[in-house]
């Protein structure tokens, strides 16, 4: 295992221990203003760049001869690296009685698939993606300054049902096309 991910992890708790109720204010095209935010939508980010690292660093002509199925092996440190960030989120939801964590946690399930998705047709810079959903969210995803809309997911209060399905959706469909998606090497 990287060191990136015990590194990612740490950095995942501090900052969701440190920004939980922390507010920004961002310029909105859709509401017509700007927007009230948690600065928590971005804690995602770095545990997604640490999974992003491991799962490109690899050896071309040991993977291509490999007798393992070293596809099999990316999705289970997916879902295991995946599942603790979540896993972590819900303790520290407990230990600092905030439901944002638990927020942190969804978003980090919704964000992972999207880019795994995105990683079939983008590679490497498919990392970005999360931030540009972020992003995109924080231009267009907002009905009013306080109301963000249906789709756009991470936004929306842990309690979301919709949200939640959403995540849980966008996550089984990235590992879906990390799975069976061929690794050409180049």
């Amino acid at each position: 295992m990287h060191i990136v991910l015990p590194l990612a992890l740490a950095a995942y708790v501090i900052l969701m221990a440190s920004v939980r109720n922390l507010v920004a204010f961002f310029p909105s095209f859709a509401s017509g203003g700007s927007v009230q935010v948690r600065s928590s939508l971005f804690i995602p980010v770095c545990l997604l760049a640490g999974l992003m690292m491991c799962l490109e660093s690899r050896l071309a002509p040991p993977e291509i001869s490999a007798t393992r199925r070293v596809a099999l092996l990316d999705v289970t440190l997916t879902v295991a690296f995946t599942s603790a960030g979540m896993a972590v989120s819900i303790v520290v939801a407990v230990l600092v009685n905030s439901s944002e964590c638990v927020a942190v946690g969804r978003n980090t399930a919704f964000l992972a698939g999207l880019m795994l998705l995105a990683r079939n047709w983008a590679g490497p810079p498919a990392v970005m993606i999360p931030f540009a959903w972020i992003m995109v969210v924080l231009f267009v995803g907002f009905r009013t300054p306080s109301d963000p809309r249906p789709w756009a997911i991470i936004p929306e209060p842990a309690g979301a049902i919709h949200a939640a399905v959403g995540a849980f959706l966008m996550f089984i469909i990235g590992i879906a096309a990390q799975l069976y998606t061929s690794r050409k090497l180049e």
